[in-house]
């Protein structure tokens, strides 16, 4: 058979030492010397003080003695304390029992005025059980809880060689049985802290210190290389054999012997754990835990070599586990973290395969309609060869419309909202990352699937595929639309273009912070900008009109102004934005191209000059006339002159 025990969950809250009774009269105190306090705790009356020896907790050479071992335990909380010595328990050897007594109680801690510790002076918890006899254990358990009325934390230890419990008389100084030897305490249940005179020993005992028991740690599966805390230590130390006779050489036995994974899912939610931050279900920590897969390892071993004995199949294990920090066999983690398949392959060959999974996570659960949602998909190698060709497809549904991806080490496209990624192979071990990006269109629950394959044949196709819901709701939002007009087109080098822009709001619900922005040509010069509503600003060619507030089917215009200087096709271009989400922003820009022409050459005009001859006037003389016949002179033509414009 094979005994699988939890090594415990009590890391190094422990004490352990050698019993120092002094050398004088210093350790003695008479019973009654500490009296009760059963005003602490109304529900738990305090042991009664019996008083004689007194373990001094700081044996230095020249310290001065220490009788009080400083705890703190918090308001409100519970702990429990087994303390242990060198003497047989009977109710293990069935014969021999313990042949002295120890008691340990929890006393108070006062403060003075200045609020410095002083002494202790009551005794507010503690075992005196009596101990001796045939049927005695070497043991004292004390079940300690500070209640929240008091309002103190600070308390103190104290372990005492018991007198005799037989009579009443405080002065009695007959004490039972021989001077204890080594003795230990482990603390338990509540967060216990030892304040003085710690030594930070194992805590492991009981059934997880057995020689044929398999005792486990735990460590966290999401940090698998580091011992939890809490998972108690070891060696053990082992001073009596089975019929409580005390061993010449005491065993120290090396404990735990390995660790397992805890802070798993548990499908039974009426358990105590961590509601886990993805499906909601506990994740159970502890030793115990980790003992149950290590158990679950050595049925799958049994499984696959029937015919195995317990000791090669305990061997298997250990062999087999993946060491831990630090190297080698050490005190905390054993021989290291349980391996199943690596245990199982010492004793069956088993095939080499590859594990692929895929988890996907989705960066809202509830999202309004138009916002963008990201797909965190990751696909890991969880089996011990090499995967190829790995194939991952995520066919988004209907209500999501595809934006960008962020491929990661795979190659990455969409075609029709189906998006395909490969990643040529992925190692054991590795896990590989690509993140897809899409709009939400439509109002109700969405789920978005993707799925992973490759070329290898997988043991387990349960985890090959992975969904994501959200819940997305219509909200009332704008949609902006912006047009842009010149009213001169083609223009003149020179001369004025008037520009409308017309901003209008076509959507659901109101925009607010409604901003028109138009960078003007380089080829321009601003002259003016005016607005229906708000107002425009030009600063260095940039013109910015805040609108204000459009509600729906509301719309304001902006007019703006430039002088041309140079020819050409000018280009300008508007955007209209706001503090909402658009609906669709696909219509929020606009152009307008404006054709500038040189400016014309002169025009030449011929142009007709018309000279006209001056008739002869007749001059007298001194002779007498002579009628002399003469001709009849004709008519004066024009001359026509062409001339030169100047």
């Amino acid at each position: 058979m094979v005994y699988i025990a939890s090594a415990g969950n009590g890391g190094l809250s422990s004490y352990q030492a050698d019993f120092d009774a002094g050398s004088d009269d210093e350790n003695f105190f008479p019973g009654l010397t500490f009296p009760g306090d059963p005003t602490f705790d109304p529900d738990s009356d305090p042991p009664l003080f019996f008083g004689r020896v007194i373990h001094d907790f700081d044996a230095r050479p020249g310290s001065d003695k220490d009788f009080f071992q400083r705890i703190t335990v918090p308001n409100g909380t519970r702990a429990l304390i087994s303390l242990q010595w060198d003497s047989p328990f009977f109710s293990a050897t069935g014969s021999v029992g313990t042949a002295n007594d120890i008691d340990v109680y929890i006393l108070d801690q006062p403060v003075d005025d200045d609020g410095d510790f002083i002494g202790p002076t009551k005794i507010v918890g503690g075992s005196s059980e009596a101990n001796i006899g045939t049927t005695g254990d070497a043991v004292e358990i004390v079940e300690f809880f500070n209640p929240i009325d008091p309002g103190t934390t600070t308390f103190n230890i104290m372990v005492v060689h018991s007198r005799s419990k037989q009579t009443a008389d405080p002065n009695d100084t007959t004490l039972i049985g021989p001077a204890p030897g080594l003795f230990k305490y482990v603390t338990f249940l509540g967060p216990l802290a030892i304040d003085e005179h710690n030594q930070d020993t194992g805590s492991i005992f009981g059934q997880a210190a057995a020689n044929g028991a398999l005792s486990v740690g735990a460590a966290d599966y999401r940090t698998p290389g580091i011992a939890e805390d809490f998972s108690s230590s070891g060696p053990v130390k082992i001073l009596f054999d089975v019929t409580g006779t005390r061993l010449e050489t005491p065993l120290a036995r090396q404990k735990p012997d390995l660790v397992g994974p805890d802070g798993v899912n548990i499908p039974d939610t009426t358990l105590v754990g961590v509601p886990d931050p993805i499906d909601g279900l506990p994740n159970y920590f502890g030793t115990s835990a980790a003992a149950a897969h290590v158990a679950g390892v050595a049925a799958l071993i049994k499984e696959a070599s029937p015919s195995i004995s317990p000791e090669a199949l305990l061997e298997a294990m250990r062999s087999s586990a993946t060491d831990m920090l630090p190297e080698g066999f050490d005190d905390d983690s054993g021989h290291g973290l349980v391996q199943a398949h690596a245990a199982i392959s010492l004793l069956v060959e088993l095939p080499v395969i590859a594990d692929l999974s895929i988890t996907k996570q989705a960066s809202l659960e509830n999202a309004d309609v138009v916002a963008p949602v990201t797909f965190v998909i990751t696909v890991s190698n969880d089996g011990l060869a090499t995967s190829t060709n790995i194939l991952v497809v995520d066919d988004l549904p209907d209500e999501l419309a595809f934006t960008d991806i962020a491929p990661g080490p795979f190659l990455c496209d969409e075609v029709e909202e189906v998006v395909s990624c490969v990643l040529l192979s992925l190692s054991a071990g590795q896990s590989a990352t690509t993140t897809i990006t899409a709009i939400v269109t439509q109002e109700g629950t969405i789920s978005n699937t993707a799925s992973v394959s490759g070329d290898q044949t997988d043991p387990d196709i349960s985890n090959n595929s992975a969904v994501v819901q959200i819940e997305a709701s219509e909200v009332p939002l704008p949609d902006l639309t912006l047009t842009k007009t010149d009213l001169q087109d083609p223009i003149t080098v020179g001369g004025q273009i008037t520009y409308v822009i017309s901003v209008a709001n076509q959507g659901t619900g109101e925009a607010t912070g409604v901003s028109m922005t138009d960078s003007l040509p380089e080829q321009t010069i601003f002259v003016s900008a005016s607005v229906t509503q708000g107002t425009c600003n030009d600063a260095e060619g940039v013109v910015t009109c805040q609108l204000g507030q459009l509600n729906v089917d509301q719309s304001a215009t902006s007019t703006i102004v430039v002088i041309t200087v140079s020819t050409g096709v000018l280009s300008n271009t508007a955007t209209a934005s706001s503090n909402e989400t658009d609906l669709d922003d696909t219509d929020n820009t606009d152009s307008e191209d404006t054709a500038v022409n040189p400016t014309p050459e002169p025009t030449v005009v011929p142009t007709a000059i018309v000279i006209e001859t001056p008739v002869p006037t007749p001059v007298p003389t001194a002779m007498p006339p002579t009628p002399v016949p003469t001709a009849t002179p004709g008519p004066v033509t024009p001359q026509s002159i062409e001339a030169k414009t100047v």
